[in-house]
């Protein structure tokens, strides 16, 4: 997997899009658009001779803005959770 790949993968995954969200013609677009920056990112660099673990690193950057911490994922993922209980105590209206 090319660190493209890789990276999107993982942003895609962090974002926790669900199947139906995926095949949202919007999403879908986005995603493309985004994959081709990063490619042609990774392609420009490779042919620089920048090392692959700058590459990856640059790539990272271009996805998030700056390199997240652990302390962020872990902060993020929490309040996921914490979302996503309290939706689930909450009472929907039946149609």
């Amino acid at each position: 997997m090319t660190d493209t790949s890789r990276t999107l993968s993982d942003h895609i995954e962090r974002m926790g899009l669900t199947q139906a969200r995926l095949n949202d013609p919007a999403t879908q677009a986005t995603v493309a658009i985004t994959r081709e920056v990063l490619r042609v990112a990774e392609v420009a660099m490779h042919d620089e001779g920048i090392e692959p673990e700058v590459i990856a690193r640059v790539l990272r950057l271009i996805i998030y803005g700056t390199m997240p911490t652990a302390h962020d994922v872990t902060e993020k993922l929490q309040l996921r959770e914490q979302l996503v209980d309290a939706l689930s105590r909450t009472s929907h209206p039946t149609v």
